[in-house]
């Protein structure tokens, strides 16, 4: 592909309105695009100064290295370059935690793989952290972890490093085998003794979301140290990544986390929304998207891991509901999407997807009616079961405000057919 003709898809541009920039005829254009007629030297300065690259990259077959140059000259122009360091306050670090030797595997056994009641916690921590942990995990046991201060106080500054939703994987063997998200952190020796039969694991932190995952060391090198990928590193001691590393093995391990405990600022996620990220350019999409999502569930949630669908009432984890947009999000305006009622909790078992697909829909008296049957869509047996259960209930988050979003639902989608 001729540089131009990918420049000017990248800048969502026709061949008629570069022409009429160039004064020039759009047959013209589409000959320079297909080689069949050379570039003027005096267009080719023009161009230079409209996409903004090296003249080269405009009247050459393009390289993969090229095209690399190219996307770091379009981040450079056309991305708030203060957005690469914005996200780093809510940056979701990754925190390694080895379990190798045999106390370690007892600790994880007694803590993690059966987690404590907060009666037992209780005991040993002040009246504000009980009452933090109680709002946040609802009478639900709790997975808790410890680490000693270590010598010259080592691995309490890694500790210090650990923030409310870093994710901890937890390894052993060669491998990491459990993934959680951290909740919480407090200082106690008499919880550690209490829990682990030793005072010294006094730095604690609790968490949420324990998951079982396999990802051998060997994938862990190559992503950090790429240099040094034919040596097997073990991972040594409790430590805390870099935002940079901890990107990077975001990324490569697909480790996306919908959690609501990293605090997202108004105007970072009005600078998210409004920045036009191209799609291929994929860690920054993906740093926007964590952004958005943050934000839109810390609405939602608070710092609670329970909370009940707005639709068929039960309660879920956080991490199974999700921040579901009233009024579809691709067609929301800016104003919009920083409507702090755009979105309400919608379960991943059917209610979201019934809603986002029209199949439910929410009245003006506030309570969910059913599409399918209106606009004569086909459903199994199982989802009329659903539709049945839904149809009627009360939306709680039905308000004189988010009204005008129902509606625009309940017509979109009764009139696309």
């Amino acid at each position: 592909m001729l540089g131009l003709e990918y420049l000017v898809k990248q800048k969502k541009m026709s061949y008629t309105g570069l022409a009429l920039e160039l004064e020039v005829s759009p047959q013209t254009v589409h000959k320079w695009v297909k080689k069949k007629k050379p570039i003027p030297q005096n267009h080719l300065k023009r161009l230079v100064e409209i996409f903004d690259v090296n003249e080269g990259y405009i009247k050459n077959e393009l390289t993969s290295s090229m095209v690399e140059g190219v996307e770091k000259q379009k981040i450079k122009t056309t991305l708030d370059q203060s957005f690469l360091t914005f996200v780093s306050p809510n940056q979701v670090n990754i925190a390694f935690q080895p379990t190798s030797d045999e106390v370690a595997k007892r600790n994880f056994e007694k803590t993690i793989k059966q987690p404590v009641s907060l009666s037992i916690i209780q005991h040993h921590l002040f009246p504000n952290e009980v009452e933090d942990l109680e709002y946040m995990y609802n009478n639900e046991n709790i997975g808790v972890w410890g680490v000693k201060e270590g010598q010259n106080s080592a691995t309490k500054k890694q500790y210090d490093k650990l923030s409310i939703g870093d994710i901890v994987l937890f390894y052993k063997d060669w491998f990491l085998y459990r993934k959680a998200i951290v909740t919480y952190k407090v200082h106690s020796p008499k919880l550690a003794e209490e829990l682990w039969n030793d005072s010294v694991y006094e730095h604690i932190y609790f968490l949420t979301e324990v998951e079982t995952i396999r990802v051998p060391v060997e994938v862990v090198n190559e992503t950090l140290y790429p240099n040094n990928s034919s040596f097997r590193f073990p991972i040594m001691g409790f430590k805390v990544l870099s935002s940079e590393q901890s990107e990077l093995l975001l990324n490569k391990l697909g480790l996306e986390t919908e959690s609501q405990l990293k605090e997202v600022k108004e105007e970072d996620y009005r600078k998210a929304i409004t920045l036009d990220i191209d799609k291929n350019l994929d860690t920054f999409a993906k740093r926007i998207a964590r952004v958005e999502q943050g934000y839109l569930r810390r609405l939602l949630f608070g710092k609670r891991l329970f909370a009940k669908c707005a639709a068929c009432g039960f309660d879920f984890g956080a991490s199974q509901l999700v921040a579901a947009h009233l009024k579809k999000r691709s067609l929301c305006t800016v104003e919009e999407k920083l409507d702090s009622q755009i979105v309400m909790p919608m379960c991943k078992f059917g209610c979201d997807t019934l809603y986002e697909d029209g199949y439910i829909s929410v009245d003006s008296n506030g309570r969910f009616i059913r599409l399918d049957k209106l606009m004569g869509k086909k459903v199994t047996p199982r989802v009329e079961e659903i539709l049945k259960e839904l149809e009627g209930r009360e939306c709680s988050y039905s308000n004189e405000n988010t009204a005008k979003y129902y509606q625009w639902h309940y017509s979109y989608h009764t009139n696309m057919h």
